[in-house]
C-alpha cells in the first residue's frame, strides 16, 4: 500500500492474519467458528473502503480458513477443550443441562463432538438449581423475607431454564440441596 495514494486497499498477509488471530486467543477463549467471525470483522473493517465496498465471503473464507487451520494444527484453537471450560463453567454456576448445551451450540460446538453430551445429560436438575438459587440467594438462602418472595423466586428459576417443579423443590426447600461448591461432574476428560 502507498502512503502517496489513499484509495489503495491495505494488503493483508496470512502472517498479519496469524498475528491478529494470536493476539485475539491470547485474550479469549474461542471456538474456530468464532475466531473466523471475529477475524471476518477485522478484516472487513480494515478492508472496508471509504465508498462503503466490503470483501465478499469468499474472499473472507479464502483469507480465514487457512489462518484457522493453522492455528488447529499447532493445538492454540481447541474446539473440544473450549466446549470442556466452557461446560465447566456454567455447571459451576449452577446452569441447567439444556442451556449449556445451547451456550455450546452458539459458540458453534456441538456437545456431541466434544463428548461431553452424556456428562451434561447426567446433571441433576435439582441440584444445578440449588447452585443457582444460593449463586443469587433465593428461597432458602434469601436473608431476610423468604415467604414474601416466594413467587419471585421460582420465577427467577423458571427464568433460568429450570422446570417449575424443580423450582418449587428448591425455593420451598432448606438449602440442604446444595452442600458442594462443585456441581459433582467431571467435566475434564484427557
Amino acid at each position: 500500500m502507498s502512503r502517496d495514494d489513499p484509495a489503495a486497499k491495505p494488503v493483508l498477509k496470512p502472517e498479519t492474519l496469524v498475528r491478529m488471530a494470536t493476539y485475539y486467543l491470547a485474550r479469549h477463549s474461542a471456538s474456530a467458528d468464532r475466531l473466523r467471525e471475529v477475524l471476518a470483522r477485522k478484516i472487513t473493517r480494515r478492508l472496508q473502503g471509504d465508498d462503503g465496498g466490503r470483501p465478499d465471503a469468499e474472499e473472507l473464507r479464502a483469507m480465514i480458513d487457512p489462518v484457522v487451520e493453522r492455528l488447529i494444527r499447532i493445538g492454540l484453537l481447541d474446539d473440544a477443550a473450549f466446549a470442556r471450560g466452557r461446560a465447566n463453567s456454567l455447571a459451576a454456576k449452577g446452569r441447567p443441562a439444556w442451556r449449556i448445551k445451547a451456550d455450546l451450540a452458539q459458540a458453534g460446538v456441538d456437545a456431541d463432538e466434544a463428548g461431553l453430551s452424556e456428562v451434561l445429560d447426567s446433571l441433576d436438575p435439582l441440584s444445578q438449581a440449588g447452585i443457582w438459587a444460593r449463586r443469587r440467594r433465593l428461597g432458602p438462602f434469601r436473608i431476610r423475607d423468604r415467604a414474601a418472595h416466594r413467587e419471585r423466586d421460582i420465577a427467577s428459576l423458571a427464568r433460568a431454564g429450570f422446570p417449575v417443579g424443580v423450582a418449587k423443590q428448591v425455593i420451598d426447600g432448606d438449602g440442604t440441596l446444595t452442600e458442594r461448591d462443585d456441581p459433582g461432574i467431571d467435566l475434564d476428560q484427557d
